[in-house]
């Protein structure tokens, strides 16, 4: 009985693991079709010319490697405010057995369960006010803010799994509040530190509604805006419609960077995330 529920398990997981990863071998497959008119053929339909015309094409109709650097700025400048300003506070409401503890963490759930649109427009018109609309630090900083509420949960839920007796000890030693933060907890959270940053530097990446529309400038756009702007240079109805092996090839160029680093630090999310239910 235990073998065939293992099998069914493992058959469950491969048939999803197909329809997971089919769109993506669609648009693997198309990226390298060079039909003479790409625009009035389907990207499933058969084709003998092949090559890597729609990789060269993005790469340099895209500018990609400007917004590759300008992602990499904003989820680095989001995923490292997001941390130092969620790490303390969670220190604060777990080993610091804080009262507001609850009250922090159901702010916490409702700020990130709140959709980017209803903060946005806010966020716009104070970016406007400030004189600091269009600079690129901006979307990372409000990100940061945004997915600093999210770390907070999963700091805490991590946290409270640190033995008291741990604590106690280093007091009984003479460790002060500041000592015990950065010799005894940030040393213990490490890993789960890591994991915050993989997820709210991913989640800063793949973001397009803030750079959308708190970065006007195209030098200072993201991927999923050179994705966007892609699509509407290749949409005219003039010429045929969409060129979906263009934008095929686009896609599969913009998720490379994301993908190495999830895989980087595959072991220390997956540990970090983990780390709570193993104590």
């Amino acid at each position: 009985m235990m073998k065939v529920a293992r099998w069914f398990t493992a058959i469950a997981a491969m048939v999803l693991a197909i329809i997971w990863l089919t769109p993506f071998g669609i648009a693997l497959f198309g990226s390298f079709k060079t039909p003479e008119n790409p625009r009035r053929k389907s990207i499933l339909e058969a084709t003998d010319s092949w090559g890597l015309e729609n990789y060269c094409d993005f790469w340099t109709g895209v500018d990609l490697p400007m917004k590759v650097v300008n992602s990499i700025a904003v989820s680095t400048i989001a995923s490292v405010l997001a941390v130092a300003l969620a790490f303390p506070i969670a220190y604060a409401i777990s080993i610091g057995k804080s009262k507001m503890r609850w009250l922090v963490l159901v702010f916490c759930v409702f700020a990130f369960s709140l959709p980017d649109e209803s903060m946005v427009y806010p966020i716009y018109v104070a970016a406007k006010a400030l004189g600091v609309y269009g600079q690129i630090w901006v979307p990372g900083v409000t990100l940061g803010i945004l997915g600093s509420a999210f770390a907070v949960f999963l700091f805490t839920a991590v946290m409270v799994k640190v033995p008291n007796e741990m604590i106690e000890a280093a007091r009984i030693d003479g460790a002060d509040r500041n000592q015990i933060f950065f010799n005894v907890i940030t040393p213990i959270m490490r890993t789960t530190i890591l994991a915050v940053l993989t997820l709210t530097f991913m989640a800063a990446w793949n973001n397009y509604i803030f750079p959308l529309l708190l970065l006007p400038e195209n030098d200072a756009q993201t991927i999923p805006l050179a994705l966007q702007s892609a699509a509407t240079q290749w949409s005219d109805p003039e010429h045929g419609g969409t060129n979906y092996y263009y934008l095929s090839a686009g896609a599969i160029l913009s998720a490379i960077p994301s993908i190495v680093f999830f895989l980087i630090f595959q072991k220390s999310l997956v540990r970090g995330v983990t780390i709570g239910s193993s104590r």
